[in-house]
């Protein structure tokens, strides 16, 4: 785990290096209402599912979670940290400029945390209800 996750890192430095002065390529809103009403119905919906299976996945749940995060931290945050992936505000075509750190900061944690890891729950929980995967229905 530890050397695929340096590898991810690696990846996105190298990228972040090579991506450095080039204008954003994929902008996109942040706050658009029917994504995260989207996002919330899933979400709801997923957390019934395993809580109407019995409710021991919650505990393999946050695992998963855990583990999803620490490998969009890996992904995204050194494209941040150098300056390649910023949250921004359309000043003209094709041209962002980037918010104050702390709108930064607060902005990517409600991305990394809702929009990515968040969104990807249902890459667990659907294989564990439907008992694709060998995991223990009882927590440890």
């Amino acid at each position: 785990y530890a050397g695929l996750l340096l590898l991810v890192l690696a990846a996105s430095v190298a990228v972040s290096l090579l991506a450095r002065g080039q204008p954003p390529s994929s902008a996109r809103p942040m706050f658009a209402e029917l994504p995260i009403v989207i996002l919330v119905l899933q979400t709801a919906l997923l957390l019934a599912i395993i809580w109407f299976s019995g409710g021991s996945g919650f505990h393999f749940l946050g695992i998963y979670y855990l583990g999803t995060l620490i490998y969009v931290l890996a992904h995204f945050e050194p494209m941040h940290w150098l300056g390649v992936r910023y949250i921004g505000v359309q000043v003209a075509e094709r041209t962002f400029e980037a918010v104050g750190p702390a709108r930064q900061f607060w902005w990517m944690l409600y991305s990394h945390v809702f929009e990515v890891a968040g969104a990807k729950i249902h890459y667990f929980i659907l294989p564990y209800v439907l008992k694709m995967v060998p995991i223990p229905r009882e927590t440890p």
